[in-house]
Order: structure tokens, then sequence, then C-alpha cells
């Protein structure tokens, strides 16, 4: 199987936080299958951290219309993000690999931090030509 690891430039696209974020529980094998543990969190295996995973809108459907994605955040902190309003990403990855169910692909977003975007990190306006013009 193959797959793709790609950084992202957060700052050449605006992403919208839906304002979900939510901690998924921690899974053990037990004798009976997988099972969840009530009344833990799921931790990342490199850094022990709590997972966090926190809904977003990116502009990658067609034409870029706004498709609802998810982005996991190593955080003991859980972020409290406004709805629907604009949010930064240090260190944001994307994961690019084969479905499971063999047809098409599977995208996961990781990033090492998150927060509210500042204002002055909106994307600036296109640049205009302000050069003189030559009047012959």
């Amino acid at each position: 199987m193959y797959s793709c690891s790609l950084a992202i430039d957060a700052t050449r696209t605006r992403v919208i936080a839906t304002g979900d974020v939510v901690q998924p529980p921690r899974w053990d094998d037990t004798p009976n299958g997988r099972r969840p543990v009530a009344g833990s969190t799921a931790v990342d295996e490199e850094t022990g951290q709590p997972i966090n995973l926190i809904g977003v809108l990116l502009p990658t459907g067609q034409n870029g219309e706004k498709e609802t994605h998810t982005v996991r955040v190593c955080s003991y902190e859980v972020p409290e993000l406004p709805e629907f309003e604009p949010v930064e990403f240090d260190g944001l990855q994307a994961l690019i690999r084969p479905a499971k169910t063999g047809k098409g692909i599977e995208l996961y977003l990781s990033a090492d931090a998150v927060r509210v975007a500042s204002a002055s990190a909106k994307p600036a306006p296109a640049a205009k030509d302000t050069a003189p013009k030559d009047v012959a």
C-alpha cells in the first residue's frame, strides 16, 4: 500500500472551525474484541498527549467549495474554538492513502497546534498594478 505525507502552508488557505472538538475514547483489545474504555481518552503513541479531533471547513470541493474535514491535534488542553471563525494551525500535515474499501483515497489531517486566527492573518488581497503608465 502506498501513502503520501505532505506539509501544508496553512497561511495560503482560509481554515474555518465548525466549533466541534471531540476527544475520542481509548480502545482496548479484549477477549471479546476491541472495546472503548469508559471515561478514558485516546492518547498519541509518540507524545502520550490526549488526541483532539477538530472539525473544520476547507475549500477542497469542486470549484473550491468548502467541505468538512477533521484535523487531529494532540494537546493536554481541549481547544475552545468559536463556530465558523477562522483558525490557524501550526505544522499542518496531510496524509493521503488508498481507502480501506479499495475505492478512492482517504485524507488524514494533523497539526501540532491550533488557535483562533489573528486579524492580521487574513489572506492579503491581490496586489494591484501601481506602476506608472507610459503615455506616448
